[in-house]
């Protein structure tokens, strides 16, 4: 046992007084003399570089700094002690705040017999303090990082990336997470079960992005206090987490560009999403393919329903674009509210093959006034049988509907009983040189009745041989209602 017991504040130059004497081993090797444990009684406060690299590859089973309060030093204790073979237990009991940038980045990078933490006073980690702490600890099973309330940018970046043996996480008392706060924090934790955010009200930009990657026995996720997700916030986030069946975030009103890019796919076992009050799903102009729930879901066969029941109004590019692609099992769909799209690819290839849909129903919809707002959007779906589109009266976005029931080959009649204005090109044309241009009914091989109100009749026969460009051909037009 090495018992340092003095009431010190390390500095640059504390260490070299208080080491002890070196050895050489058989390979010419300068080794740390020790038995295997070091405890720092009285060290309040570790300053820049005062413990930098200071114990890598020694030998040491656990160290222990009972009374540290404080790590305000850059590169304060950075390599610390990575690389061992023997340490088992790190100890920091009245730690409080860590606030030097990289004051412990890498402190016990791949020690893979570490299988304790005690950080159970900590209340504050700097920006980039704890990145790549505990990168790879694979025997390391818990975290409990319940009194933290502040967290820095960067700040646990990467910190337990591949630590295979841990099954929680507890971050029950921290109230945002930062830009890149934590990407990658829990990235390959393949043993992780329960996660607790249950205060986190926002995640800014790439905050946790691929924070839960591969994270294939998850389980459960609270994030029941979050309301907002910055851009790419969790953008692949919970990528392959095969064994999530559920996810509800109660309390999530806003998504911006990309917020949840993806962040799903490879869930092979989730059945359901609900976003209760979803209100703001955004992008950006350009480039495309960044919308808030651009492919989130895309190609979850085990997925049955998803809720977005207060969404009203679509307005930013993409925002939904193949939100349930191939989702073939998908069964319900709840978007009561939803009364506008009037951005470009707004639920473009939302629902995109969901084989198991048989009905669908948008109760509120009324105007799609974006170009390719609706393109493409059941394509592939062949058990589609009903569509209720009750309050439709405005298609006059450029290619609006365009494919949209493409090879939807059990559905028989269709109505949109409010339709006023309609763009010449809106319900696509067959002769059009792109899929997502095509006629809106291409390859409805049972489609026999599509019925409009009488008013929409003249606006509809200006369109030039307007059933052979729908692909409703074999179909009776009747304008009765």
């Amino acid at each position: 046992m090495i018992n340092y017991s003095r009431n010190l504040i390390l500095g640059g130059n504390t260490m070299s007084r208080l080491m002890p004497k070196f050895y050489i081993d058989d390979n010419g090797v300068a080794r740390l003399r020790t038995d295997g444990d070091l405890v720092f009684n009285g060290v309040v406060d570790v300053e820049t570089n005062a413990m930098k690299n200071e114990y890598q590859n020694t030998g040491i089973e656990s160290i222990s700094f009972p009374d540290l309060e404080t790590i305000t030093g850059s590169y304060a204790m950075s390599y610390l002690i990575a690389g061992d073979t023997n340490l088992t237990t790190i100890s920091f009991p009245s730690l409080e705040a860590i606030t030097g940038s990289y004051a412990m980045e890498y402190l016990c990078y791949s020690d893979t017999y570490l299988t304790s933490i005690d950080f159970s006073s900590l209340t504050s980690i700097g920006s980039y303090s704890m990145q790549y702490a505990f990168y790879g600890c694979t025997r390391l099973t818990g975290i409990d990082f319940s009194s933290i309330t502040s967290l820095g940018t960067y700040g646990l970046q990467y910190a337990f990336y591949g630590c295979s043996g841990i099954t929680e996480a507890d971050f029950s008392s921290l109230t945002s997470i930062p830009t890149y706060g934590m990407r990658n924090a829990l990235y390959n934790c393949t043993s992780l079960v329960d996660a607790d955010f249950s205060s986190v009200t926002s995640i800014a930009s790439y905050g946790m992005y691929e924070a839960f990657k591969n994270c294939s026995d998850l389980e459960s996720i609270d994030f029941s206090s979050l309301t907002s997700i910055g851009s790419y916030g969790v953008q692949n986030g919970f990528y392959g987490c095969s064994s999530l069946e559920t996810i509800e975030f109660p309390e999530l009103t806003t998504l911006y560009e990309a917020a949840l890019k993806e962040s799903f796919k490879g869930c092979s076992s989730l059945e359901s999403a609900s976003f209760p009050k979803l209100t703001d799903v955004r992008s950006i102009t350009n480039p495309g393919n960044n919308g808030g729930l651009w492919g989130t879901f895309g190609e979850i066969a085990s997925l049955k329903s998803i809720s977005l029941p207060s969404l009203v109004t679509i307005s930013y590019r993409d925002a939904l674009d193949s939100m349930c692609y191939n989702c073939t099992g998908l069964e319900t769909i709840d978007m009561r509210s939803l009364k506008t799209i009037n951005s470009i690819d707004g639920m473009y290839l939302s629902f995109y093959g969901c084989t198991s849909l048989e009905s669908v129903e948008f109760p509120e919809l009324e105007t799609l006034s974006g170009g390719y707002a609706f393109a493409n959007i059941f394509e592939g779906c062949t058990n589609l049988i009903s569509v209720s589109l009750p309050k439709l009266k405005t298609a006059t976005g450029e290619w609006a509907l365009a494919a949209a029931f493409k090879d939807c080959t059990k559905l028989t009649t269709i109505s949109f009983p409010s339709l006023q204005s309609v763009r010449n090109n809106a319900f696509g044309n067959n002769s059009a040189n792109y899929a997502y241009q095509k006629g809106m009914f291409l390859n409805c091989s049972a489609l026999t009745e599509i019925h409009f109100p009488a008013a929409s009749r003249s606006a509809i026969e200006a369109m030039t041989n307007y059933s052979a460009k729908w692909g409703a051909s074999n179909a009776t037009i009747y304008f009765d209602l």
